[in-house]
């Protein structure tokens, strides 16, 4: 089987299919629906999704922010919760929800934003998970970005 990562032609059947998705899977099963729902909207309307596929079949998606520094500290620290257009725009990535079938798929969704942000820093929300959050940098891409 091969895996698939891109975006749906269709932002509403994306946005379906990432709710069918994720509302299945621990820990985004135990969110507030208004929650999971407006960040996985939120990030579909601004296009900072992919979905993995294999033979046609959904298998994984990956979201996304791009916001400051500084939102983005606290949000992955204090539990702020940014406005739509605080997510749109800025010098560092949040990842704020993912899950698949199997390990390729995170890896692979996570590889596909840093090709798109290569160099810029990034934190990680952690939904029902403990320790610190995770931060990091993409690495810079010598190869062009996909699309």
């Amino acid at each position: 089987m091969t895996l698939k990562i891109g975006r749906m032609e269709r932002s509403d059947a994306a946005f379906a299919a990432a709710v069918i998705f994720m509302a299945g899977r621990k820990p985004f099963s135990d969110l507030p629906f208004g929650r999971m729902v407006e960040t996985l909207s939120a990030a579909v309307r601004r296009g900072h999704y992919v979905v993995a596929s294999e033979n046609g079949r959904v298998v994984g998606f990956t979201f996304w922010a791009v916001t400051s520094a500084d939102v983005a500290r606290r949000w992955t620290e204090e539990g702020y919760e940014p406005t739509y257009e605080e997510g749109s725009g800025g010098d560092t990535v949040v990842l704020t929800m993912g899950g698949g079938e199997h390990p390729t798929v995170a890896l692979q969704g996570v590889r596909h934003i840093a090709a798109l942000y290569p160099g810029h820093p990034y934190r990680m929300v952690r939904f029902g998970r403990g320790g610190p959050t995770k931060v990091g940098r993409f690495p810079i891409r010598r190869t062009p970005a996909p699309t």
